[in-house]
């Protein structure tokens, strides 16, 4: 473990074989990290989004820091994946046209979004509108970019996982579909807004390197147990990380 000041802050910086994992401000640690060959995440949607699902608390939970979508982070993001590299944004409805308009203005060629079945629908408006069972992930690509597993349809069916102790976590095959669509064995894959860690969990298992930022320490605890946890099974099975 790493504490050096940054600004008036400090910055806990976690280092594994094949990971590592900051607690802190992207915006103050974007200019430290390297090139990666994807960036997937899920960013706060700026929509003050509140969970009525039980989890292992018993009130429903507000994502923090959810007043306004993060679209500053887009040309941080641009700036540090690679020539060829891809870029995965978790979104919702209501701001996905400012999310698609800030990736086209940093320079991002944004493709075809791809489509989550949760294949469960939300409760919301039980007698005047109707469930939604979907949410968008934004595709976009830093010059010429080539999907490693060929064409495939952008509708991916994945169950939502149970609630558990992100109120928006994503499933692990999700994020999964993205890195290995993307990215080569042995690749970086950066998430600035890390959360539970799902997206580490996900590269570690697919044979990627992660790099992870959170600002929620609550968050960054939960994330820093999971993907440990991956990262020791790795060298269990693996008895070494990636050359």
């Amino acid at each position: 473990m790493i504490w050096r000041p940054e600004s008036e802050d400090t910055v806990k910086v976690e280092q594994y074989e094949n990971a590592t994992i900051y607690l802190g401000d992207c915006r103050e640690i974007f200019q430290e990290l390297p090139e990666v060959q994807a960036v997937v995440t899920d960013p706060p949607y700026g929509v003050h989004y509140v969970t009525k699902r039980r989890k292992i608390m018993e009130r429903p939970e507000a994502t923090e820091n959810d007043d306004e979508a993060p679209l500053w982070c887009v040309p941080l993001i641009f700036e540090k994946v690679e020539d060829g590299g891809a870029v995965y944004i978790c979104t919702q409805f209501s701001v996905f046209a400012e999310w698609q308009t800030a990736m086209i203005s940093a320079g991002l060629k944004l493709k075809t979004p791809i489509v989550w079945d949760k294949r469960i629908h939300t409760a919301g408006d039980l007698t005047g509108d109707y469930g939604n069972q979907v949410e968008l992930i934004l595709f976009g690509h830093k010059g010429r970019h080539t999907l490693r597993n060929g064409r495939q349809a952008n509708l991916w069916s994945i169950s939502r996982p149970p609630a558990g102790e992100h109120p928006t976590q994503k499933p692990v095959e999700l994020m999964s579909c993205c890195i290995v669509n993307s990215t080569d064995q042995g690749a970086t894959i950066l998430d600035p807004f890390m959360g539970s860690g799902t997206t580490g969990v996900a590269a570690l298992q697919q044979g990627r390197r992660f790099i992870g930022v959170e600002i929620c320490e609550k968050y960054f605890d939960i994330a820093r147990r999971r993907i440990e946890a991956a990262d020791s099974q790795l060298k269990y099975v693996c008895g070494r990380g990636y050359s």
